[in-house]
């Protein structure tokens, strides 16, 4: 089923006996039996529009349904996002730096003596001069595991959680636009691998300058965004949003 033009009750992309309501960004979590509408289409409505695209709120279902009250979903703010990206960043580097650790003494083995007497003596720039001279293979490798790692670590997380560590604790999640519940494989993996593919592009010698301004348009580009997508999220149609509180289940 395509994503609706506007806010309203909708067939349900996944059970055809019963309409759920799309807000004009997401399908929420409020679903009523399709005999609420006497078995016609559901009408559309202006929300989407009249709230603009920070808060989008459904009401209850007409006349009751799956759940009770209303379902806010909120898009995320942006310095709440910042945050969470950066927690993100530190769990990956440490877990980079903890289990990649043998790649960089590898790289640095044949320099061992010479970096020793150079920290013993705080000479930071012959410091910096050996390594330069560090064996770039390993160097390398060190680099791909990263890019690999990160890219697993996101992926898993939103596969199962439809959040990553960070954006847990900051009280995010990650939503297909148009499709509710968790985010399917493929969704996960265009979303990370297109932050991999910035992430490799910028190291690299050639492109990098290239890389680099793709990745900088990548996180500015929330800020104009009217559903404060990041490029890696119009690729994989996701937004980003406040967890809503835990609703009831069961009928009223």
């Amino acid at each position: 089923m395509s994503t609706p033009p506007s806010a309203g009750w909708f067939d349900d992309p996944d059970q055809p006996d019963q309409l759920r309501y799309f807000d004009g960004v997401i399908w929420t979590a409020h679903t009523t039996a399709r005999s609420r509408f006497g078995g016609q289409p559901a009408v559309q409505d202006n929300l989407a529009s009249s709230t603009g695209p920070a808060q989008q709120t459904a009401p209850g279902p007409v006349g009751g349904g799956s759940l009770g009250g209303s379902v806010h979903l909120t898009l995320a703010p942006l310095i709440t996002r910042l945050v969470a990206y950066i927690v993100d960043r530190i769990i990956v580097g440490l877990l980079t730096a903890v289990t990649g650790f043998w790649l960089i003494l590898r790289a640095f083995d044949p320099l061992r003596d010479e970096l020793e007497k150079a920290s013993a003596a705080g000479d930071i720039a012959a410091i910096l001069t050996l390594t330069d001279r560090a064996d770039r293979s390993y160097l390398l490798a060190y680099l791909g595991f990263s890019l690999i790692l990160a890219l697993a670590y996101n992926v898993f997380f939103l596969v199962r959680k439809a959040a990553t560590p960070g954006k847990l604790l900051l009280g995010l999640r990650v939503q297909s636009v148009g499709r509710l519940g968790p985010l399917s494989m493929d969704t996960a993996m265009r979303r990370a691998g297109f932050e991999a593919v910035l992430s490799a592009m910028s190291q690299a010698p050639v492109i990098g300058l290239i890389g680099l301004f793709l990745a900088v348009a990548d996180s500015v580009w929330p800020i104009m965004d009217p559903r404060r997508q990041a490029l890696h999220d119009k690729v994989a149609g996701t937004v980003v949003v406040l967890a809503p509180p835990k609703q009831p289940t069961g009928r009223l």
